[in-house]
């Protein structure tokens, strides 16, 4: 056999004899055939993931914390001291500490979980107007009870950014 060689006016080669061409083989398992595109699946909203996992451990120290001023309240009475604030208003914040770190917990682990699903995005998004409604009585009652406004205002930060992201899902669900 022969080797081609180029023709000398320039003019497109002769074809390969076909026992030489390359030979395709069959696409290993789990990977596309070739000549097919990667299946697209939705990206991750990495705004509404970062604060979900946040959430999922503010929520935690939220609960921690709220057995904690229960054990304080329980303690302070028991013991027949004064706490500066009446006993039942710390009860009240207590309470809504509890709700807000069960709360807290529940959106960010829906919000972890549904993060590329765009479809729960109207979901996450009432989600975090809950959120937002109960840090805002949070900060409410911790201005009453004297923990200031600073504290009031870093804990509206992670329900506005929940809301934010679920706001992007939205969008990205209508455009899709």
């Amino acid at each position: 056999m022969s080797v081609p060689t180029p023709p000398p006016d320039g003019s497109v080669p002769p074809p390969q004899d076909p026992q030489f061409a390359p030979q395709a083989y069959p696409a290993a398992p789990g990977y596309a055939a070739p000549g097919y595109g990667v299946p697209v699946t939705p990206q991750r909203n990495m705004l509404m993931f970062v604060v979900s996992i946040i959430l999922i451990v503010a929520g935690a120290f939220d609960i921690i914390g709220a057995f904690g001023v229960f054990g304080a309240v329980g303690l302070a009475s028991a013991a027949g001291v004064g706490v500066g604030v009446s006993a039942g208003l710390l009860v009240i914040l207590g309470i809504l500490m509890l709700i807000v770190g069960v709360c807290s917990l529940v959106a960010g682990i829906m919000g972890v979980r549904n993060a590329s699903n765009p479809a729960a995005a109207d979901l996450l998004f009432k989600l975090g107007i809950v959120l937002c409604v109960l840090a805002l009585i949070s900060m409410i009652l911790g201005i009453v009870a004297g923990s200031g406004v600073a504290s009031g205002i870093f804990g509206f930060v992670l329900p506005v950014l929940f809301v934010i992201g679920a706001n992007q899902m939205k969008q990205q669900a209508r455009v899709a």
